[in-house]
């Protein structure tokens, strides 16, 4: 693989490996807003059984108004800070999961590309092994011809080698001599 093609397919899996943390953590950031809303419902309840529970009193309660109205208004504050908060929780849940769905599709885009970089990356690989395969030198014969064939019979053989391609092989051949060649495989003697 090239320089490039390396980086790039690198580059990919430190952002994929980036891309499953952020999930892990955008996970746990989801609990933990879970675990606050849960913690913050309960304290409701609570407070609400409690204001039920109040005990009968067979004495009558005279509350003076300026008590009465310090009390409507901190109910009314803790009532708007509650509503508040959970307008707060809900923007932030639909961040959260808005954020994952992005860096799902980034991750389905970046998983693609890698994909398509890999058959580049090998589609080119093949196209310089044919190029290296064209150039390379071809070496054929041609006009093979032999006259008076026949057993214990010296005959004489033409032959033509033909040295091409785009780039010749520098082919340096030494044929025996006629009469050296009838020694060594006929064993002539002469």
């Amino acid at each position: 693989m090239d320089y490039v093609t390396q980086h790039f397919i690198a580059a990919a899996k430190k952002l994929r490996e980036e891309l499953r943390d952020i999930a892990g953590k955008l996970f746990l950031l989801h609990e933990d807003i879970q675990e606050q809303t849960e913690a913050i419902n309960k304290a409701n309840e609570t407070q609400a059984k409690r204001n039920e529970s109040t005990p009968i009193l067979r004495a009558e309660l005279h509350i003076p108004d300026a008590v009465q109205a310090q009390k409507e208004t901190s109910d009314r504050k803790k009532h708007s800070l509650d509503l508040f908060m959970t307008v707060v929780q809900t923007i932030t849940m639909v961040a959260v999961v808005a954020y994952a769905v992005i860096n799902a599709k980034q991750l389905r885009k970046m998983e693609n590309a890698v994909v398509a970089a890999n058959r580049s990356a090998k589609a080119a690989e093949t196209a310089n092994v044919n190029g290296i395969k064209a150039e390379r030198p071809w070496i054929g014969s041609s006009n093979f011809s032999a006259v008076g064939f026949a057993p214990d019979v010296v005959t004489n053989v033409s032959l033509t080698i033909l040295n091409a391609g785009k780039r010749p092989t520098p082919a340096f051949v030494d044929l025996p001599t006629p009469a050296a060649y009838h020694r060594k495989f006929l064993g002539v003697v002469g």
